[in-house]
């Protein structure tokens, strides 16, 4: 038995991989990594073995993206710190500048060449602007409403991401699809305890324009959707992951100056203060990243919902360093945001008919085995 080596695993929907900075397609389908049996090979233990190979690219996606997660966790904790003392618009600021300081090193180290067709610098000046737009949009969210509350809405883009990237990229959405994002959302809702949902009305009253929060959140959350689908359309067209961060933190760079120039948030920072927003800088680098390696493996939907353990991550973090309290919904949550992870995985496991098809499958190639 035997699997063909030379070719990358693609995407669970059909899409084609490519290697990064190549722009051609893949030079096999997912039925070529489906187990052929060699009429040589009488070992059955040759089965196993070339399923734990397919296993292993089919898992790539899966572990960037919880490495994804545990970066953006690591990035939240230390904006949460920093946010208070500096202001959002220069966080995102020094941030930005770590990002853009990373990418170019890389980019000089590794000698990358710059996009090659229109297609790709138009798509990335769609992520880098989107980048931008979430940060503003947040932060403007947050001036008018509980933080429980915006996350709660922003996390509206499991469900957006689907539709999105059906839209623009014609990736299958489908009804399971769909239940998982429903159940990751309301694992999410458990975790975070939005204030709306769980009684502490007195914490809406304080805001005077929260509809207008409301508005700020759910079109953060929009654009949240929109940027993981342009970055997973980075990797479908070739585009280096370091060729994506540089033009974000370019982007963002300048989008969080003018920001800064417009409400008068330019300060002088102590080396204190600057540690966390310079640390968040690097998490979040490595979080997009490890986001666009993700991309190149899995489609939009299943991404983004493994991305949901981002918020697991950061209560572990509260709990470990800030000595938080955790409810027992906290608990209820991080149940529900890994099952829904499961739920996915299994799917993108076995695409067709779920595990039914796998055994059938195993089935066969014994029998041939024992007819050979």
């Amino acid at each position: 038995m035997k699997v063909e080596e030379e070719c990358e695993l693609q995407v669970s929907d059909g899409d084609l991989l490519k290697e990064d900075g190549d722009n051609k397609d893949a030079s096999c389908s997912i039925n070529t990594l489906r187990p052929s049996v060699d009429p040589d090979s009488t070992h059955p233990e040759a089965i196993h073995v070339d399923r734990f190979t397919v296993f292993r690219r089919r898992s790539k996606g899966i572990l960037f993206a919880l490495l994804s997660a545990v970066f953006y966790s690591g990035q939240a904790f230390q904006m949460d710190i920093a946010v208070g003392d500096l202001g959002p618009f220069l966080v995102a600021f020094l941030m930005a500048i770590v990002m853009t300081g990373c990418a170019t090193f890389l980019l000089v180290r590794n000698n990358i060449s710059r996009p090659k067709t229109n297609e790709q610098y138009a798509w990335l000046l769609i992520a880098g602007l989107a980048m931008s737009a979430y940060l503003t949009l947040f932060s403007l969210a947050l001036r008018n409403l509980d933080v429980g509350d915006t996350v709660t809405i922003t996390y509206l883009s499991l469900i957006l991401v689907g539709f999105v990237s059906w839209a623009l990229l014609k990736e299958p959405f489908g009804l399971f699809d769909m239940l998982c994002a429903v159940v990751a959302l309301t694992g999410v809702i458990f975790i975070v305890r939005p204030p709306f949902i769980f009684g502490n009305f007195s914490t809406i009253n304080e805001h005077h324009n929260s509809m207008v929060g409301i508005a700020f959140a759910v079109a953060a959350s929009i654009v949240i959707s929109l940027i993981v689908t342009a970055l997973r359309k980075h990797a479908l067209l070739g585009i280096h992951a370091f060729q994506s961060l540089f033009t974000s933190g370019v982007i963002i760079l300048v989008v969080s100056a003018v920001m800064c120039s417009c409400t008068g948030q330019w300060h002088r920072a102590s080396c204190v203060s600057l540690i966390h927003p310079l640390g968040a800088g690097f998490a979040y680098f490595l979080g997009q990243l490890f986001l666009y390696y993700a991309l190149q493996y899995e489609r939009a939907t299943l991404v983004n919902i493994f991305l949901t353990l981002e918020i697991v991550f950061a209560y572990a973090w509260q709990l470990l360093f800030l000595q938080g309290t955790v409810w027992w919904t906290s608990y209820v949550g991080a149940t529900l945001v890994i099952l829904s992870c499961v739920g996915m995985k299994v799917t993108r496991a076995y695409p067709a008919t779920g595990v039914t098809s796998a055994v059938n499958e195993t089935n066969r190639a014994k029998n041939v085995l024992k007819s050979a």
